[in-house]
């Protein structure tokens, strides 16, 4: 599974810090239109993710994967041949739904693998793999773009995604049949109450992120700063070392210190991003910034798992991504049009304080409710 994930994710962010590169260089595409084109892939995957959910909380986990794997792979070279705007957008809106379903299915499979009582640990180290692929994705990617190379990039995450496809075939996973008991298609099906407060705190936080993903090269690019791909390396590496003990502190200690602490890293960290000038300002805040999302992310998906049974977490995993995700495209959405308005700097600086409003919401709402809804693990 671990491996399985390096690849796609590897294929994924191959693509991410090139394409505004890409659409600013080939179409002469404002901020504006970038965010909108970046957000297009985010939005999309939000409409797979519900259904998908279902799908496999009714057991249908293998083909599903399998399927939705395939179909990114199979989206991520005709980039290279798209003649204008349209026909890039409609890539992204294909693509992010396939992206929706490999994602669901991943977060959602293995957690079947990793003992309840090492849950938040497993989540952790599995999401290293996710770690390891943005710190070599990224400066893969723009080394191999070199002086506006595009096709190799895009022919570079095809193959990682197939060769992606080509693990997941070698893994064993227990035949399990339909569940009977699973809910009828409605909208209860695609979403789980129990997670909504929880989901609306990680909300504001993938905002910040959607604009952190979407604009860093182009940041880099307006402050002069070479190697913009070295910023998500020690992204990378602050989320690695944060993923290393995130997890099992949440098994021994639960989440009020991790959550306070991670989300008052991110608002300082992006903070930072926007006042601080310079090439080596720009890197520190690439580690404080990823050590933030390291202790983030693995914290929230393993209180979602710990507020239901086992025959709900495809549903509830949908929604933790739905929020994920809605959060990433309107963040994307969101920083172009104020970076347009009031620079990078100044969107930057409405992600700190994005940051410390997920932090009021998780204090006064998702705490509360996770104490009060919490299942024992067996």
């Amino acid at each position: 599974m671990g491996a399985t994930a390096v690849l796609l994710f590897s294929g994924f962010y191959f693509t991410l810090p090139v394409l505004p590169l890409y659409l600013h260089e080939n179409f002469g595409t404002d901020k504006t239109g970038i965010g909108l084109l970046m957000g297009a892939f985010t939005l999309a995957t939000l409409l797979s993710r519900p259904l998908i959910g279902h799908l496999l909380d009714r057991g249908h986990k293998r083909a599903l994967y399998l399927a939705t794997l395939f179909l990114f792979a199979a989206f991520s070279l005709p980039y290279a041949f798209a003649p204008g705007l349209a026909s890039v957008l409609a890539l992204r809106i294909l693509q992010g739904l396939a992206w929706g379903g490999t994602t669901t299915c991943g977060a959602s499979l293995v957690v079947d693998f990793i003992p309840p009582a090492r849950r938040g640990e497993g989540l952790g180290i599995y999401g290293l793999s996710m770690t390891f692929a943005m710190a070599i994705g990224p400066l893969a990617a723009l080394s191999l773009l070199g002086q506006g190379h595009f096709t190799r990039v895009f022919v570079a995450a095809a193959v990682a995604g197939f060769l992606a496809l080509g693990v997941l075939l070698l893994v064993r996973f227990p035949k399990e049949a339909p569940r009977e008991h699973a809910k009828p298609f409605g909208l209860g099906s695609f979403i789980e109450p129990r997670v909504a407060p929880l989901s609306l705190s990680l909300f504001f936080l993938t905002f910040t992120y959607g604009g952190l993903l979407a604009f860093v090269p182009l940041y880099a690019s307006e402050r002069r700063i070479a190697h913009a791909g070295v910023f998500f390396l020690v992204f990378a590496a602050g989320l690695a070392a944060a993923r290393l003990f995130s997890g099992r502190f949440y098994d021994r200690r639960g989440p009020v210190g991790l959550g306070i602490f991670s989300m008052l890293t991110l608002a300082g960290g992006f903070a930072l991003l926007s006042l601080w000038k310079g090439a080596a300002a720009f890197y520190l805040t690439a580690a404080i910034i990823g050590l933030g999302q390291g202790l983030v992310n693995p914290l929230f998906q393993a209180m979602i798992n710990d507020l239901v049974p086992r025959d709900r977490r495809g549903a509830a995993n949908s929604t933790f991504f739905t929020a994920f995700d809605g959060g990433i495209g309107a963040g994307m959405l969101a920083t172009g049009a104020l970076a347009d308005a009031v620079g990078l700097s100044g969107a930057f600086l409405v992600s700190a304080a994005c940051c410390l409003v997920a932090l009021a919401l998780f204090a006064a709402v998702s705490l509360p409710h996770f104490e009060r809804h919490r299942l024992p693990r067996l």
